[in-house]
């Protein structure tokens, strides 16, 4: 059966060639000697190239049919092996698919392609099972993407209609992204819809950039906010970028939602600031407050963002949110949105070294007795200084599994002194602060009080500027089975200082080291790290050697335990996924 479908489609390219050249073999001769020939020649092969063609145009519709007959046996049980999997298998593995493009699709970091993102109603147009199991699965739809600077807005806006509609009475998980690219630049330059660009360009030039997606926004706005589950903003120019926040299309939203929203049905929130790289970080050297008629935070020259409601309001809707991610955006530290959280992210990651400690230890302190069961705590922020009369005791923290350091130096060792984890905590990450070229690590009296009391299997090394030492690690973190680094490579350092005590072959080899955005990794490295660890991964580290492509036939032939590796989310991996 399999050839003689070969050879009928052998039979069918051949007929097909054969007839296109016949049809250019025609068109030239009558090209070349249409001036000499007699009208009734030239009247008679008109007509027999328009019934040619007539007939040909008729195999469409036959082209078509074969195809879906095709189609029947590519959809079946026994040749496609997901569909002998059941309707609950199959619906859980359309949202995994959905929910990791998704995430790569909306990442404001990554420059926007143009393309719409994934989106569930792809999945109506495949087979009849594919399109009654996705229809049925409330919940592969209530993830909605909106990119306010993409060019076809419009479709991502229908998209997000669809989606409200078709998961039923489930909360939604909403993400709103400003990309790198300005709105007004995006709009009319990258469009591959004319139509749909001039529109866009004009509503910008006669309404304004606010009121142009306000407008566009529409009834949407009212009918997916208050059903958010989670609601995420991310920035693309920082809080201070806006000389009116009115004019930011993200905080009329927030706002919208703050105003207009029950309290009752959000759980988490994230508002976070990204920024090009090419761009002066004194458009994002300050911090900012949400809330209403507040005043400045000691010591830092703040902006305040006011919601047009009340502050209780405020409260009653955050009481409920277990996992906050704030970026350079905050509310008060005394604020009850810090209350009963599992998950808890504070960073401002754009701050410069100098006047940028707008937390106290004390408060710090407070906020973390506020969330006893905080499982996820990752922190980037400069804290200031206090006596040591006055530095509180540390906190009991018996649920935390990931603890993530993106603060400076000496910060790192107040944050390490104000909690007290239990045995539960596996994942450490420490990430070295822009401003800091010596400093790396922790004091190892701090490091060695938490590691006594847990057992860190995964650590986490960003460290731009500062080699790390294995024998370091080892005696740091004897527990530890898998090393992630970004941006550098650790170092063995037995040839370099053979008079250290211990000696690296002692320590039995850990599971993995993977390697993040390394820029150059050179062969013997890799050939030292084969010793220390069972498996090297990599990710986003495109050169081995110079001249040398990093193809995976290369690396088996360096390393056999080499492989690379998709790119790795740290506020994903902190929460274990």
């Amino acid at each position: 059966m399999v050839q003689e479908l070969e050879d009928a489609t052998q039979l069918l390219e051949s007929a097909l060639e054969r007839y296109t050249n016949t049809c250019l073999f025609t068109a030239n001769i009558h090209n070349y000697n249409a001036p000499n020939e007699p009208h009734d020649i030239i009247q008679k092969s008109l007509d027999s190239i328009n019934n040619v063609f007539s007939l040909v145009a008729s195999y469409e519709k036959k082209l078509d049919y074969a195809k879906a007959v095709i189609n029947q046996p590519r959809n079946s049980l026994r040749i496609v092996p997901i569909n002998s999997l059941p309707d609950e298998l199959i619906a859980r593995i359309f949202y995994l698919v959905l929910d990791t493009v998704s995430r790569h699709d909306m990442n404001p970091l990554i420059p926007d392609s143009g393309a719409l993102p994934a989106h569930a109603k792809n999945l109506l147009h495949v087979c009849s099972r594919w399109r009654r199991i996705a229809a049925s699965s409330c919940a592969l739809w209530r993830r909605i993407n909106l990119v306010l600077s993409h060019p076809h807005l419009d479709e991502l806006l229908a998209h997000a209609a669809i989606s409200a509609s078709f998961a039923g009475e489930l909360p939604l998980d909403i993400y709103f992204v400003d990309r790198l690219e300005d709105y007004q630049w995006r709009v009319g330059s990258q469009s591959s819809d004319g139509d749909q660009s001039d529109r866009g360009s004009e509503e910008v030039r006669s309404l304004g950039h606010r009121e142009a997606i306000d407008k566009r926004l529409g009834q949407l706005r009212r009918t997916i906010l208050p059903r958010a589950r989670s609601f995420a903003l991310s920035f693309c120019m920082g809080p201070s970028y806006y000389t009116n926040w009115s004019d930011c299309p993200l905080l009329t939203i927030l706002n919208y939602w703050a105003v207009n929203c029950t309290p009752g049905t959000l759980t988490q929130l994230s508002i976070t600031t990204n920024h090009p790289e090419s761009m002066a970080l004194s458009h994002f050297d300050h911090a900012s407050l949400l809330g209403s008629d507040l005043s400045p935070i000691w010591g830092y020259d703040t902006e305040i963002w006011q919601l047009e409601t009340t502050i209780q309001h405020v409260e009653d809707l955050l009481r409920p949110v277990t996992k906050l991610r704030l970026d350079s955006v905050y509310f008060r530290w005394n604020s009850r949105a810090y209350h009963g959280l599992t998950e808890l992210i504070l960073t401002n990651q754009y701050a410069k070294p100098d006047g940028s400690k707008i937390i106290f230890a004390s408060q710090l302190a407070q906020i973390l007795r506020s969330s006893p069961r905080l499982e996820v705590f990752w922190f980037g922020m400069d804290i200031v200084e206090q006596d040591d009369a006055y530095f509180p005791p540390p906190v009991e923290l018996s649920e935390l599994k990931a603890l993530v350091l993106s603060n400076p130096f000496r910060s790192r060792g107040i944050v390490l002194q104000l909690i007290s984890p239990g045995p539960k905590l596996q994942r450490m990450g420490i990430i070295q602060a822009n401003s800091e070229i010596s400093t790396s690590l922790p004091s190892e009296e701090d490091l060695e009080k938490i590691c006594a009391r847990t057992r860190v299997t995964q650590l986490y090394l960003e460290m731009q500027y500062t080699p790390v030492k294995l024998r370091q690690l080892f005696g740091l973190f004897p527990d530890f089975q898998t090393l992630i680094m970004s941006r550098s490579c650790p170092v063995d350092d037995d040839a370099a200082d053979p008079g250290l005590d211990g000696d690296l072959s002692a320590h039995p080899a850990r599971d993995e080291l993977h390697l993040v955005d390394v820029p150059l990794i050179q062969r013997d490295s890799l050939k030292i790290m084969e010793r220390q660890f069972k498996k090297i991964t990599l990710s986003g580290c495109s050169t081995i050697e110079p001249g040398m492509e990093n193809r995976s036939s290369e690396l088996a032939k360096i390393c056999p335990v080499v492989e690379n590796k998709d790119a790795l989310d740290l506020a994903d991996w902190s929460r274990g996924l």
